[in-house]
């Protein structure tokens, strides 16, 4: 008879496995290490998750969920996470109130509001960006991003095509900008007022 999967064994993982890639980075994290953590065996860890990939979605996949509905609730339903910004997403445009550099901020700002439910679960979402695109996962946050990034480049620089080196240029635009939120969400703890600081980072960037 199969033997019944428990959902309280399914939570100690997916907790232990956020301590661990936030201790080791998902790189260097192990399915060893996590059970341990777990109190379970390294065999049966494989029984709830079949890979440390498959491990990583589950974790990351409530972030995501909640701002694709977010995205889909200030856009009317006109831009959600699953289809990338392009030149015909017309409320990128028309809309005075949402170009496409608001949408960069408000997003960011949810990314802040979330900060003290999901502080561990947004590091590493956003420290291993590359590493989802590359999974079955319905939401390309990377990919999606440096799209909506290529778009408020051709805005606010009035292009209608992108030369090679504007991309290079938004890749690293992307890249830093990422990798500065996760470095402050990162240092700051719960008696820091991260959302100030993201806020002056934001307000900096943009």
């Amino acid at each position: 008879m199969a033997q019944v999967l428990k959902e309280e064994v399914k939570d100690k993982i997916i907790k232990s496995a956020v301590d661990e890639f936030i201790e080791k980075g998902y790189e260097y994290a192990s399915m060893r290490n996590i059970a341990k953590k777990a109190g379970i065996t390294a065999g049966n860890i494989y029984r709830y998750f079949e890979s440390k990939e498959k491990l990583l979605v589950q974790i990351v996949d409530p972030v995501l969920v909640k701002l694709d509905f977010f995205m889909k609730d200030i856009t009317n339903n006109q831009l959600d996470l699953k289809v990338f910004p392009n030149n015909n997403n017309k409320i990128l445009f028309e809309n005075t109130k949402m170009n496409s550099l608001t949408l960069v901020t408000v997003f960011s700002r949810f990314i802040i509001s979330l900060f003290k439910e999901f502080k561990n679960e947004i590091i590493i979402l956003l420290s291993n960006e590359r590493t989802l695109s590359n999974l079955e996962i319905k939401i390309d946050l990377n990919n999606w991003l440096i799209e909506l990034f290529k778009v408020n480049f051709k805005f606010q620089m009035n292009k209608k095509e992108l030369a090679e080196e504007d991309i290079t240029y938004i890749h690293a635009v992307e890249r830093g900008f990422i990798s500065g939120i996760v470095e402050i969400v990162r240092k700051c703890d719960d008696t820091i007022n991260v959302q100030e600081i993201l806020e002056r980072y934001i307000n900096f960037y943009f």
